[in-house]
């Protein structure tokens, strides 16, 4: 699947299989049966297609989570002249009827079940569409070559009435359906009129009586359709070419289309001349009129969904309107898609083009959470879950990230998967339940990363480098209550500064705040300054030996570039800054009077900073119409004779010298793209990671220190702390909480919150709860030195032969628990 730039938002579907039937012809009609499956998941379903002569019955299953697809019956008319354009599924009480109709005006009625024929509707023109009611399944509308729509009941073969006549339609009618409740007809035809047809005359009603009773009856045999000359409803405003396309989303709601392109959606209303319209819109394709060309629809999901003739597929959702369409795309579907059909609940989309050939496309999103849904049940998975466990399973816990989401990966190996790292197998159940995840999920879900643009999100390393402003920086939302500030050290009077998001990251006291400011993954340190609407992404000010002030309206972020390697063992890496401005579009051309750099125009860049073309496209003087900041070579990376650094490199632009001008002409210079492609993702989130554990130990330490000076604190740092562990990131921690101990040796109270902290931390280390008992004897030989110490009253000697003999216990979980009971005996002391 993908989707083009017009169309970044909508329903998300993937190609599941792809059918080809032998005759390679057009295939005119399809249809999915909407009727459940005895004995079948709630997943599997009949769909029919027609095409020349031939009928085929496929049926669709999906057993433990992989679907198939097989063709069950299959029919050949005995007129070689046939050529079937539309069939449909409805009932017959239980049985299951398939009617096809075509170019000889014959309707052909057959039981599935029991592979038979009943009795055909003949018509005196070409049958180009048919319809049945939903609520009244044996009510059959057929639009006719001859001018005319006609009324049946399919089941009784009898027709119940005639619409026809001077005020309607005056060509062929190419398109017809009938309400849920069989009470209106609408059609439309190459007349480009539309028309809406009452079924509620007292001469069909006693027909429809009629046609109960059966052929056995003599006024069965003496009935005669009921003509209707005048239709309730009719306008030639709504289209100006052929409607080849309507259907009924509710009951006063209708959806058309023309050949042109032209798409309406309108309200239909007894006594009113001309419709309601709520929408209508035309998509362009080159000028190609093109007709029988039939919409899918979805009524639950309020999905519409229209073929194009480059074999893409349109799907609008209906309560978005008039967003684009998400566009459908595969590389074997190159042909016109005639024929689109949804499943009764939206989630599978069948379309047929003109070489025969079928796609069946899923929605990956709906599919992946009933599979999330049906899990429940099955075990082992249902060890997770209340049901499971009461009755009789063992109970387990699984991760959504790494059990389940890192199993619809692609890029990872089922041994990986297996083998990660954040594993912590407690009994045999999880694996095996993690094994039953990557067999239903790998390779079976498909997952994509994009843009939204309503959510106004900031994007990060990407490889499109999307148009930045300060409207996207934060979240214009009011349905969404957001929290600003997320996992972050910062001092309450910063908070004040206005529309300020700060995420994993760490604030220093004295630093300056503007407005409109966004912190991502940095630390800001005391000399510091940040303009209004700036932004900036993975820095480190912390170090600045100087007052660091950072202009208004700009993006700033570091990026780690990985290098070649000139070694397995080495590791060649190298820090780069890049700025833009928040109006700078990275992608506008050099040429386009809005091109902008760093906000300013190119005069007024020029100018300042005294940078010319040369210095940025060397290799596009000549060709300006390829130039764009995204291949601007404008960012230092190397210099001969300097180190690399953010006010050398960039900020100079905002107050230029020559000194650093030339130092930057010197130097070795990247362009975005260049950054990107040589940017190293895994080193970034490593260090996103490590920063978020730095956080999570300051903030810990921040805990334990409110509770050592006894100030009521509503938050436990225990989820931290196992988080932490979790991770990997236990001898941090502890060390961490050494060196408090060391610096806070004389303060009795903080010193018991520290101590107490690292004896959960060691007991968590040794498995939790699962490790033993926590309460035992701690008076072994080994530690009681540190004990007698801390009896005298020499706190800080004790603490180091703590740390020394801790070190010690580390190999195995009993010794952990042991040590930790030690640790906790010493609380005993304060």
């Amino acid at each position: 699947m993908s989707s083009d730039d017009e169309a970044p938002e909508g329903e998300n579907f993937q190609c599941e299989h792809i059918i080809t039937e032998s005759h390679e012809q057009t295939i005119y009609g399809i249809s999915i049966c909407q009727q459940a499956l005895a004995g079948e998941s709630e997943d599997a379903f009949l769909f029919a297609t027609c095409a020349i002569n031939q009928i085929c019955v496929y049926k669709y299953t999906v057993i433990d989570g992989k679907s198939s697809v097989k063709l069950i019956q299959s029919y050949c008319d005995s007129d070689d002249k046939e050529y079937f354009y539309d069939c449909k599924w409805t009932t017959f009480g239980n049985t299951t009827i398939l009617a096809a109709g075509g170019l000889r005006g014959v309707v052909r009625i057959i039981d599935i079940a029991h592979q038979c024929h009943l009795k055909p509707l003949r018509h005196l023109g070409s049958v180009n569409q048919i319809a049945f009611a939903g609520g009244r399944p044996t009510l059959m509308a057929a639009a006719c070559s001859n001018y005319a729509v006609l009324l049946w009941d399919a089941e009784a073969a009898l027709c119940l009435a005639n619409y026809v006549g001077p005020d309607q339609h005056k060509q062929g009618v190419l398109t017809v359906d009938i309400n849920y409740n069989g009470t209106f007809i609408v059609s439309g035809g190459l007349d480009n009129i539309v028309c809406v047809w009452s079924t509620q005359y007292k001469e069909i009603m006693e027909n429809m009586a009629i046609a109960k009773k059966g052929p056995l009856f003599k006024e069965f045999r003496l009935s005669a359709p009921h003509h209707v000359y005048f239709p309730v409803f009719h306008s030639n405003t709504i289209h100006e070419h052929y409607v080849d396309s309507i259907k009924w989303f509710s009951d006063d709601i209708i959806v058309s289309k023309s050949a042109d392109h032209v798409y309406c959606i309108w309200k239909f209303d007894v006594g009113q001349k001309e419709p309601y319209i709520l929408f209508r819109w035309h998509r362009t394709q080159k000028s190609d009129i093109v007709f029988d060309v039939r919409l899918g629809l979805s009524v639950t999901r309020k999905l519409m969904a229209i073929g194009r003739l480059d074999g893409s597929i349109f799907i609008w959702n209906m309560t978005k309107l008039p967003d684009q369409p998400n566009i459908l795309t595969h590389p074997e579907s190159k042909l016109m898609i005639r024929h689109l059909s949804f499943t009764h609940n939206g989630h599978t989309l069948i379309g047929s083009n003109e070489k025969g050939h079928i796609f069946i496309w899923t929605s990956a999103l709906s599919y992946f959470a009933e599979k999330l849904l049906n899990f429940h049940a099955s075990p082992p998975l249902d060890s997770c879950t209340y049901e499971g466990i009461d009755s009789g399973s063992q109970p387990s816990k699984l991760s959504l990230y790494f059990d389940f989401l890192l199993a619809t990966c692609t890029d990872i190996s089922f041994d990986e998967y297996l083998s990660s790292h954040y594993r912590n197998y407690t009994n045999d159940l999880i694996k095996q339940s993690e094994i039953f995840l990557w067999n239903q999920l790998n390779g079976k879900t498909k997952f994509t990363c994009g843009i939204l643009p309503n959510s106004c999100h900031f994007q990060y390393i990407d490889t499109q480098w999307p148009y930045l402003n300060k409207y996207n920086i934060h979240s214009q939302r009011e349905d969404i209550q957001w929290s600003s500030i997320q996992h972050s050290i910062i001092d309450n009077k910063q908070i004040q500064t206005q529309n300020l998001s700060i995420i994993n990251s760490i604030v220093y006291n004295e630093c300056n705040l503007g407005e409109n400011i966004s912190i991502h993954n940095s630390i800001v340190g005391n000399r510091v300054t940040l303009g209004d609407n700036c932004c900036i992404l993975s820095v480190d000010f912390s170090k600045e030996d100087f007052h660091l002030t950072l202009p208004s309206d700009v993006i700033i972020q570091r990026i780690i570039l990985s290098l070649q390697r000139t070694s397995d063992t080495s590791n060649n890496q190298l820090d780069v800054y890049t700025m833009i401005g928040i109006h700078d579009d990275v992608n506008r051309v050099f040429t386009d009077k809005n091109f902008t750099i760093l906000n300013m125009s190119w005069n007024q860049f020029q100018r300042q900073t005294g940078i010319d073309i040369w210095d940025l496209w060397p290799d596009l003087q000549n060709d300006p119409e390829k130039r764009t900041l995204a291949n601007a070579h404008f960012y230092p990376v190397l210099h001969f004779n300097n180190i690399s650094s953010l006010n050398d490199d960039l900020l100079w632009l905002f107050n230029p010298s020559n000194e650093l001008r030339q130092q930057w002409k010197s130097s070795w210079r990247l362009s975005l793209n260049d950054i990107l492609i040589r940017a190293d993702l895994y080193k970034e989130i490593i260090r996103r990671q490590d920063l978020f554990h730095r956080i999570s130990r300051l903030k810990i330490l921040d805990l334990l220190f409110l509770h050592g000076s006894k100030q009521k604190v509503d938050d436990s740092y225990l989820a931290l702390l196992k988080q932490t562990i979790a991770d990997g990131h236990s001898k941090e921690i502890l060390d961490a909480f050494d060196r408090a101990c060391l610096t806070n040796y004389n303060k009795l109270q903080t010193l018991s919150c520290l101590f107490s902290a690292i004896a959960n931390t060691l007991a968590e280390l040794a498995g939790g709860d699962r490790a033993g008992v926590r309460s035992g004897p701690y008076l072994n030989r080994e530690w009681q030195y540190a004990l007698s110490m801390f009896e005298e009253g020499k706190y800080l000697l004790s603490i180091q032969h703590l740390i020394k003999q801790r070190q010690l216990w580390m190999d195995r979980s009993d010794l952990l628990i042991r040590a930790a009971r030690h640790y906790d005996g010493k609380l005993g002391l304060f």
